[in-house]
Formats: structure tokens, sequence, C-alpha cells
């Protein structure tokens, strides 16, 4: 049975190479399905349009609150 969504995130830590690496899997993993949009002959039954959204980047620095005051008090 079909639900409304299916929505998972993380937060990990990674080199600039392996956020690529990364990437480039997630779109091997979709690969085998991108042909169903130009053939619908190869799509089973029950299959409907799902969008699938991959944002990678990386997050700015924490304020950790240590920062010594610059504005002088």
């Amino acid at each position: 049975a079909w639900r409304r969504e299916e929505s998972f995130s993380a937060v990990v830590h990674l080199t600039p190479e392996e956020m690529s690496e990364v990437a480039d899997a997630v779109r091997r993993l979709l690969d085998p399905y991108r042909e169903r949009d130009d053939r619908p002959s190869a799509r089973p039954a029950g299959t409907m349009a799902v969008a699938a959204i991959t944002r990678m980047f990386p997050l700015l620095p924490e304020h950790t609150g240590n920062d010594t005051d610059k504005g002088g008090s």
C-alpha cells in the first residue's frame, strides 16, 4: 500500500570527495528506475511517479558560545 511519504535525513561528517561519492552512489541507485520515465511499458503494475529529492551541502559551523566578545564591553 502507498504511504503519503517516505522520508529520512541524516547529518554525516564527510570530506568533499566523500560527499561526491555518496551523491554518485545515490544516482547509481536510482538509475535502474529512470528508464521507466521514457518507457511506460517497463513500469510494473501499481507504479506511480515518485519525487526523489537529494540535497547534500556542508553545514555552517556550530556556534559554541566559547567565542570571545569582539564588541568590547
